[in-house]
């Protein structure tokens, strides 16, 4: 599957660098996902699953071992860049301490929307992703978490929001062009690379000889 039109990279931009951490010494950027070396998970770029449903988004990677992410997840993820706390309002006054974090995480996932003009609601610019967590169904509604990290000035809404919908009508399976879904895997070991199984058969052979000539 090629990589939606919708979701957009530019250059990660921090406005202030004493908290936010533009580049994590933990974070592995291989393109097309990003591994965790802290937690041992790898993150699928968001311009795979912009435009998708939940649903198909699990149905399509699952295969290859995604499954969607918790919100505890991806706020350990957040904590790399210098996440500190929810905002939850993107009305704040001034810069808040989580000031150009979307920006960070979407210079190496990308922005589910991006816009040269700031709208009222949203901001410019942000990452809409839907997460694992799902919450009990109530009287009139069924609902799951999302996570939203958007920009609106220098504040950060960094919030884990419900996205409801009356019980029965398939929340899951509703898609937005500027909505994607967090999906993560267990972060593969590396296997060891020829030079290395080279060295080690070297080094057993010379450990064999010396005890030969003992």
């Amino acid at each position: 599957r090629q990589p939606s039109p919708n979701a957009q990279k530019v250059p990660s931009i921090s406005v202030n660098l004493l908290i936010i951490i533009t580049n994590p010494v933990g974070i592995v950027d291989h393109g097309d996902y990003i591994t965790d070396t802290v937690n041992g998970l790898d993150y699928l770029d968001f311009s795979f699953t912009t435009g998708l449903s939940f649903d198909t988004a699990i149905t399509t990677f699952s295969p290859a071992g995604w499954q969607a992410a918790t919100g505890a997840q991806v706020q350990s993820l957040e904590a790399l860049f210098g996440w500190v706390a929810d905002t939850p309002s993107i009305f704040g006054a001034g810069p808040t301490a989580n000031a150009g974090l979307t920006d960070a995480i979407a210079g190496y996932l990308g922005y589910t929307f991006f816009n040269t003009t700031a709208t009222t609601c949203c901001g410019n610019r942000g990452i809409l992703a839907t997460l694992a967590d799902v919450r009990s169904a109530g009287t009139n509604w069924d609902a799951f978490l999302q996570i939203d990290v958007i920009t609106n000035n220098l504040n950060d809404q960094v919030d884990i929001n419900y996205e409801s919908g009356p019980t029965g009508t398939g929340v899951t399976s509703n898609s937005f062009a500027f909505q994607a879904t967090w999906l993560v895997r267990a972060a593969s070991v590396p296997e060891p690379t020829t030079t290395a199984l080279i060295a080690l058969g070297l080094l057993g052979a010379g450990f064999a000889r010396k005890r030969r000539t003992q």
